[in-house]
């Protein structure tokens, strides 16, 4: 602000005005003040600072703008910066996507299908970590979420969707639905449900998006989601958001189901399934832009295998960068990483899969 107050001053007494003399010499008072930028008079450029000249040259302008609309050059400024804040991708600085929660329910989940959530941090009972990169993250409500859709009070049992909601705890989103008897319930949403949509689970019920019934009642080519493996265990299949198999064909007692995988399987004809593909298809398109947000989901750092010592990971140890010394990737059990076969052909379901999953390309 200094700088630009002796820049004003030399400019004006280069023009032959100053403070001493009166205003009528310099800029009559009957003129109008002008909204517009107008050009100083010439001065010698080699007398300014770069700086000072830069601000005269590119940030006149926007203050005369600022005086004309009433803001002050420094708010304008700071619009400005926000404007291109936002361009740039918000405070991710990279990409950040927008927000994906147009169209569902803002309020507090139901609290009578809520329970108390234990952070165990990829630990099991013996405080072992069985599953890496988890720990930390925003504290969350779990909600009980139907997957059987079985029951005395679910039966036959016309509902309605009420809304639809945003579930912390998984990557779909979930329907609140409430049956005529006044039974109330969480279940996987479908693409498509909307509130105040009619749903209904049983034997013989209309082949729509969230309706479930047996794969034995369920025509051929029907897509389908939430896929129990057991009788009356609930769904175990195709329940990560935009998941969907398809339903290929019967035999004998069993139902033949390609799953998203490519997957061919066997499953029993008595297992029930939800008719549909699972919401929030574009889940697997957003862009976190920054790892504090994969840090709030409760997703730890990713160390890789050749940072380690040889002690931690097959990869690990070497002078210098190296690539692992290993014929192909492997894990930290030295099993094959990227694409390599680690089922066990001597489990019981073995025989029930039909095709294995199509092969990963390289990448």
């Amino acid at each position: 602000m200094i700088a630009d107050l002796s820049l004003d001053r030399d400019i004006a007494e280069e023009s032959g005005c100053s403070e001493a003399q009166e205003r009528p010499a310099c800029a009559p008072s009957s003129e109008a003040p002008s909204t517009s930028y107008t050009p100083s008079p010439p001065f010698p450029l080699f007398h300014l600072h770069r700086a000072a000249f830069h601000h005269a040259v590119v940030h006149a302008a926007p203050e005369a703008a600022a005086l004309s609309s009433g803001v002050s050059p420094s708010a304008l400024a700071s619009m400005v910066a926000a404007g291109q804040q936002m361009k740039s991708g918000g405070t991710g600085g990279g990409g950040t996507t927008p927000g994906t929660k147009n169209g569902l329910w803002r309020g507090e989940p139901m609290k009578q299908l809520t329970i108390g959530l234990k952070r165990i941090g990829g630990r099991n009972n013996t405080g072992r970590t069985t599953i890496w990169h988890r720990g930390g993250g925003h504290k969350r409500l779990y909600r009980v979420i139907d997957f059987k859709r079985q029951g005395p009070l679910v039966n036959d049992v016309p509902a309605m969707v009420q809304r639809i909601e945003y579930d912390p705890n998984r990557n779909a989103h979930i329907a609140l639905i409430r049956y005529v008897s006044g039974h109330v319930a969480y279940i996987l949403a479908p693409e498509g449900l909307a509130a105040g949509d009619p749903v209904m689970a049983g034997q013989h019920v209309d082949i729509k998006p969230g309706n479930a019934l047996p794969l034995g009642n369920i025509p051929r080519g029907t897509v389908i989601h939430n896929i129990e493996l057991t009788p009356g265990r609930g769904g175990q299949l195709v329940r990560a958001a935009g998941a969907s198999a398809q339903l290929i064909g019967q035999v004998d007692r069993y139902s033949q189901v390609r799953l998203q995988s490519g997957e061919m399987r066997m499953i029993l004809a008595k297992c029930m399934a939800t008719v549909g593909s699972v919401s929030n298809a574009n889940y697997h398109n957003i862009s976190w832009g920054k790892a504090g947000k994969s840090r709030w989901l409760g997703w730890r750092p990713t160390v890789r295998g050749v940072a380690m010592n040889p002690v931690d990971h097959p990869h690990g140890g070497g002078e210098g960068k190296t690539s692992g010394g290993r014929k192909g990737s492997m894990s930290p059990w030295a099993k094959p990483a990227k694409g390599g076969k680690t089922r066990n052909k001597k489990k019981a379901s073995t025989k029930l899969i039909m095709s294995r999953r199509k092969k990963l390309s390289a990448r």
